[in-house]
């Protein structure tokens, strides 16, 4: 599944693209936007971290053309500039081409899990920190442990509670310990160096989604359900997944 996901540029996921609405959360070098001309041509105009928002006039509320043309080809920045207007303002948000609704269906190739996992894979996921920076709430502070901003690589990572569970289970993994604690680089790494062939190095990848999806699911529970974060319980629960599947 992992696998999957990674190389979901040879699927027909890799078909999703991005519906602009602030732009504030669609980096210019994000794989479901258009590639610029070079990456020196965003250094130079200083939009080595700039966002679709950065290809907005604010004063007219329209794209800047001269900007995109500089920073795109011809093919990219006529297709950026034909987007339409009035979604601008509204939340940016991943779509598929495949659903008349644009959300991603079990009958188009994958399971929640996987959509899930690529979500992470893409920076798609709506942690406390994304949904502040869209205005939808003001409280940045993660549910679980109330100590520091919800972000992805805390929630995952480094959270006393997402801590406990990687440490809990049969891998034992000391996630302050890892080489790095961007979740993201972390997680293509482990599959990039993953073979295919070997059954233990999928059962270690199966059980990393596993305690992935326990963690985001534990924090919903939270936040939806005001129930307490249960170590136990989600230790049971990724082991159940690791059996049953997901």
């Amino acid at each position: 599944m992992w696998k999957n996901i990674w190389q979901t540029r040879n699927s027909s996921v890799a078909q999703a693209k991005w519906q602009v609405g602030k732009g504030d959360s669609i980096r210019l070098r994000d794989s479901l936007w258009y590639k610029p001309r070079n990456a020196d041509s965003l250094d130079h105009l200083q939009l080595r971290y700039g966002t679709v928002k950065d290809l907005m006039d604010p004063t007219s509320g329209n794209w800047n053309s001269e900007l995109i043309n500089t920073v795109h080809n011809r093919l990219e920045a006529e297709a950026i500039l034909s987007t339409a207007f009035p979604k601008f303002g509204n939340i940016d948000k991943v779509i598929w081409p495949f659903s008349s609704s644009g959300e991603y269906q079990v009958k188009h190739g994958y399971k929640i899990v996987s959509t899930f996992l690529w979500k992470i894979l893409h920076c798609g996921l709506p942690t406390r920190t994304e949904l502040a920076k869209k205005q939808i709430i003001t409280d940045e502070t993660c549910v679980v442990c109330g100590k520091s901003q919800e972000t992805l690589d805390h929630l995952f990572m480094s959270c006393h509670f997402a801590r406990a569970i990687w440490y809990g289970v049969a891998q034992g993994l000391r996630t302050h310990l890892t080489n790095t604690t961007d979740l993201v680089n972390w997680m293509k790494s482990q599959i990039e160096n993953c073979n295919i062939k070997s059954h233990r190095d999928i059962e270690i990848l199966t059980e990393q989604g596993a305690i992935l999806w326990t963690i985001w699911k534990t924090r919903n529970r939270v936040i939806f359900e005001k129930l307490e974060p249960d170590i136990h319980q989600a230790l049971r629960t990724v082991q159940r997944l690791k059996v049953n599947g997901y």
